[in-house]
């Protein structure tokens, strides 16, 4: 009986360990494959293939500070997708500390807030928004 019931328990505590820990490390492996990237010159961003996107915002970022939007095969947070997910999210999060220090702390943040602003501009004009710039 109490072979079973340890056996019972440490499979339970594998079973939360791999639930829990691959995202985990596939998110510092994200991170990894970004720093190699970095150090080869390689200014890019992971897109899973099902997140949609946008060609003007990839070409902004393009212009702005070099970086090519690469998409990656379909990945979610759903349990049986999200070490890719989390793998896209490392690798992402380690290329825009690159280019906040490249440009200046915050310089990502600021380019997107700025394009969607202009995007939301352009959307209130064609539709005829009231309150929209003239």
């Amino acid at each position: 009986m109490k072979k079973q019931v340890v056996g019972f328990f440490l499979g339970l505590f594998t079973f939360a360990v791999a639930c829990l820990g691959t995202p985990l490390v596939a998110y510092h492996v994200g991170r990894v494959e970004a720093y190699f990237d970095v150090r080869q010159g390689v200014r890019q961003l992971k897109r899973c293939a099902n997140w949609g996107g946008d060609r003007k915002y990839d070409s902004m970022l393009a212009r702005r500070f070099g970086v090519k939007v690469v998409k990656v095969p379909p990945c979610s947070y759903y349990l049986e997708h999200r070490p890719s997910g989390e793998r896209v999210a490392g690798y992402n999060s380690f290329q825009v500390e690159e280019i906040d220090r490249l440009h200046g702390e915050g310089a990502f943040e600021k380019a997107g807030g700025q394009f969607f602003q202009e995007h939301l501009r352009r959307i209130r004009e064609e539709s005829g928004e009231a309150g929209a710039p003239r």
